[in-house]
């Protein structure tokens, strides 16, 4: 089985709730299993430090780990690496305004500490895109109207509109998050699934942190966690 997990934004309680349910639907399944995160791990939840800490365990034993790399990360290493260079931060910047604030708290503003040190080392080396069973996971999305070997990295992590309204065929089937569903990615439709799944529901003030599971003819169901 695949099972994918949707943008987590610091929310480690919903992250240990959604482990338990996946563990509990893979032990009706064979193995092997792979677990993959698309990104986004930090920044407006009060936990990104412990989730990052979390994930760096490799929790799902037994499980391939796939981590992929959200535009939330590479604000952080680019705010981060300007702020070593200059020893302050742009408090207008969008990491800052988008949630930034929070993920400093995490890390109670141990700006020299071992711990961000080997977590922006880790950010750094993520990879933006996975391929399996046909399927891509991605944070953003793809560039429908460029090649495969024209896809840059900061589309991946960065797209919109150009992805989030395209009909046809992807020539796959395109995991992701980035845009919340339905607040700004209103076109998804979870009953009218054709050329991509989305599965950013916006962990951080839903309370709703969603997942994949995927089988090998790639018929798949939702699992989520919620606090209600």
């Amino acid at each position: 089985m695949i099972y994918a997990v949707g943008d987590i934004h610091g929310r480690l309680d919903l992250l240990k709730k959604l482990y338990e349910l996946i563990i509990k639907d893979s032990e009706t399944h064979k193995e092997p299993h792979t677990i993959i995160f698309i990104g986004d791990y930090i920044d407006r939840g009060p936990e990104s430090c412990q989730v990052i800490k979390f994930l760096l365990s490799k929790p799902f034993k037994g499980f391939k780990h796939i981590m992929l790399k959200g535009n939330h990360e590479q604000m952080m290493i680019d705010e981060m690496g300007a702020y070593n260079n200059s020893g302050y931060f742009n408090k207008n910047s969008m990491w800052w305004l988008q949630g930034g604030i929070y993920t400093l708290n995490s890390y109670k503003w141990g700006l020299k500490d071992p711990v961000i040190t080997k977590h922006l080392k880790w950010m750094e080396k993520l990879k933006v895109i996975h391929k399996q069973q046909g399927i891509i996971f991605v944070h953003a999305g793809i560039n429908p109207e460029t090649p495969e070997e024209e896809w840059t990295e900061n589309e991946m992590l960065w797209i919109r509109d150009k992805f989030l309204t395209y009909t046809e065929d992807f020539g796959y089937l395109v995991v992701h998050g980035h845009c919340i569903t339905p607040d700004y990615d209103i076109w998804f439709d979870r009953l009218n699934i054709t050329n991509r799944i989305n599965l950013d529901t916006g962990a951080y003030k839903s309370n709703v942190l969603t997942a994949i599971a995927i089988n090998k003819e790639n018929k798949f169901k939702f699992i989520e966690a919620c606090y209600k």
